[in-house]
């Protein structure tokens, strides 16, 4: 059942999914109408999740359910999954690249390959540059933790070596 974000409790788990690229207004306005309907017709073992989301940025969706409900399930997380690889699909885009970062820059939203944002910026250059981190786990980090200067970023862990090389299974 969708719920407005702002009903949810601080305690709501929270998926944050970051997209390669901006959306334009067209896309924005589908990728509204899609959540909504998802998030009225998203259960967990046939009881509906009290859920919502936001788009703080044209690349960045973040879904949350209010577990003080009802708690979401592996299976509840896998159709949300399928959900978002269905807009993967639509809108011929990437929402699960872990290198993509998101980041203000002179006040303006920019995204960028993490290999490409670390050439262009040096390490100390790098120290004030804020970035969205994907890792918020719950609503009530987003007040603290959503954007953080890079080096506290989860980005600021990844070995810049693996980002060079493609990997083959």
């Amino acid at each position: 059942m969708y719920v407005e974000f702002n009903q949810l409790s601080e305690t709501s788990k929270l998926w944050i999914y970051i997209a390669e690229r901006s959306l334009s207004e067209q896309e924005l306005a589908d990728l509204n109408e899609r959540s909504r309907q998802f998030c009225n017709a998203w259960t967990s073992h046939k009881s509906d999740l009290f859920a919502s989301y936001i788009i703080p940025y044209s690349n960045v969706l973040i879904l949350s359910a209010d577990e003080e409900k009802h708690q979401a399930s592996g299976c509840s997380i896998d159709e949300s999954v399928r959900w978002i690889r269905s807009l993967e699909k639509d809108f011929h885009i990437s929402w699960m690249s872990r290198f993509v970062v998101t980041y203000i820059m002179n006040q303006n939203v920019q995204i960028a390959e993490l290999s490409n944002f670390l050439e262009t910026y040096s390490e100390s250059e790098r120290e004030s540059i804020l970035v969205v981190n994907p890792n918020c786990k719950i609503k009530e980090d987003l007040s603290s933790l959503f954007l953080v200067p890079f080096p506290r970023s989860v980005y600021a862990s990844v070995n810049p070596e693996i980002l060079n090389h493609s990997f083959k299974l």
